[in-house]
């Protein structure tokens, strides 16, 4: 009889002991779940009027991107007073990193992790504003991996001591100078589309190259076509990160060289070259607002070539063959 009621105990409290586990595993962990984040903020990104961007620690040199909508146009400051145009795949890009900010978990709430995280006074900071007021202000911290294709970046709203995980690689969308937000095209245009290139030089080397029945010549003289076609694939979607803020004082304002690329239909897009070996500054008609280095990535020698650069080469070729023999 005893052995009977013991096991009945034992039987009753272990299903009690189920009940409450199954119970909580139901209602316990759905209720963690739900008041865990899944946003870090909630920002209208169609009403973001600025945002201002503290890169990660770079020195006493780094300074604040800050970017100013205007009139339904994006600016980025460059120095303290001016500003140039921000292309719109740029600034949509932008916005769009922050408006999909998930949390996917809780990392820690204690302060004393943040630097751990990299969510500290040294991280990438982040300013979001529609008009004065301050609707979202984080930290963007580290990077973690999970296996080989999932990244994760630490965040944290700059008021809050909890630290989240986020998916994505947000250090590089986000920690970023005002250069990067510019327009750094000096030319975009389909080579098909061109009619002649017209090279000034000093002196009496100037030329004209000019497209006939797919074919390119050079005062009636036909051009090498490979070589013609290899200049001028390099040179239709031209591109440079390296730009100069001002116009140098000891510089003249005269151009050195330019080149001036006629289309079909008459359009025509021209780049200017100012300077000397020690510093070339390069203009273009196509992005008024930017000047280039030339001597950087010897960008000035790839745009401007000399007549010999789209002639057949195949006498000093023969001439080779020769001396090897």
């Amino acid at each position: 009889m005893k052995n009977n009621k013991l096991l009945k105990y034992l039987g009753i409290t272990f299903g009690v002991l189920l009940l409450i586990w199954i119970l909580t595993i139901l209602f316990g962990a759905g209720k963690a779940d739900r008041n865990l984040k899944t946003k870090l903020f909630d920002v209208d990104t169609s009403s973001v009027s600025q945002i201002v961007i503290t890169p990660k620690q770079r020195g006493q040199n780094s300074t604040d991107t800050k970017l100013q909508k205007e009139n339904g146009k994006w600016f980025v400051y460059i120095g303290k007073e001016k500003k140039v145009s921000v292309p719109k795949d740029k600034i949509n890009g932008l916005l769009k990193t922050i408006e999909d900010i998930k949390i996917v978990r809780l990392a820690s709430k204690k302060p004393d992790k943040w630097i751990k995280f990299q969510v500290d006074s040294t991280s990438t900071r982040v300013k979001v504003f529609d008009g004065s007021d301050l609707v979202a202000d984080f930290r963007v911290g580290r990077l973690n991996f999970k296996g080989r294709n999932q990244i994760f970046t630490y965040v944290r709203n700059n008021d809050e001591n909890e630290t989240y995980v986020t998916e994505g690689f947000l250090g590089a969308a986000l920690n970023r100078t005002p250069n990067s937000f510019r327009n750094n095209s000096l030319l975009k245009s389909d080579y098909k589309d061109w009619d002649r290139l017209s090279f000034i030089y000093p002196a009496d080397s100037s030329f004209t190259i000019t497209a006939k029945n797919n074919n390119w010549f050079v005062n009636n003289v036909k051009l090498d076509s490979t070589e013609t076609a290899k200049y001028l694939r390099s040179i239709q979607n031209l591109s440079s990160s390296n730009f100069i803020n001002e116009f140098p004082d000891s510089l003249s304002k005269t151009p050195v060289m330019s080149l001036t690329i006629t289309e079909k239909s008459g359009k025509t897009h021209t780049i200017k070259c100012y300077g000397n070996e020690k510093l070339w500054v390069l203009e273009s008609s196509d992005n008024s607002e930017a000047y280039f280095n030339g001597n950087k990535n010897k960008l000035r020698e790839r745009i401007f070539k000399s007549k010999n650069a789209f002639r057949h080469h195949k006498k000093q070729i023969k001439s080779k063959r020769k001396r090897r023999k």
